[in-house]
């Protein structure tokens, strides 16, 4: 691991298309700001599953475990991606979305009968890349949708 010392508005250049640049310091937290390639993906490190193994965007997560053969639930990761949570999702119970999940944070119920369960800061908006807060919306006990706004 290569450390290098940087003063405020100083940068670090990393293959010529990669750019990180000291913004601020506030205490022990530095805040820094990255100019890279859109094919080049910058993630926060907690975000990054572990049973991707590093990889980003790894197929199927919920079914690769990681070195200790552990694979977290959504409830333990801090976000996911939209697809990730639609596919863990799909065609599931009420109570496996709870299982997978956790509990809402609010449910409304419909006057169709449907119930819409929000989560809120569960998904990571790919545009954004900011949190977000998905609604699924659960009819006669099984998901029936998944909204995210």
């Amino acid at each position: 691991m290569l450390v290098l010392c940087r003063r405020i508005g100083e940068e670090i250049v990393i293959a010529d298309n990669i750019r990180v640049r000291l913004v601020a310091v506030n205490g022990k937290r530095a805040r820094l700001g990255i100019t890279a390639p859109p094919s080049v993906p910058i993630v926060r490190e907690e975000l990054v599953s572990p049973c991707t193994n590093g990889k980003l965007g790894a197929k199927d997560c919920s079914r690769k475990a990681n070195s200790a053969g552990h694979c977290p639930t959504m409830t333990e990761k801090q976000l996911a991606s939209y697809e990730e949570f639609d596919r863990e999702l799909e065609g599931k119970t009420a109570e496996e979305v709870i299982t997978i999940v956790g509990s809402p944070d609010n449910v409304t119920h419909m006057p169709d009968g449907d119930e819409v369960w929000f989560y809120k800061d569960r998904t990571l908006n790919p545009l954004t890349l900011k949190p977000d807060s998905p609604q699924v919306i659960i009819s006669d006990g099984h998901v029936k949708r998944i909204n995210h706004w």
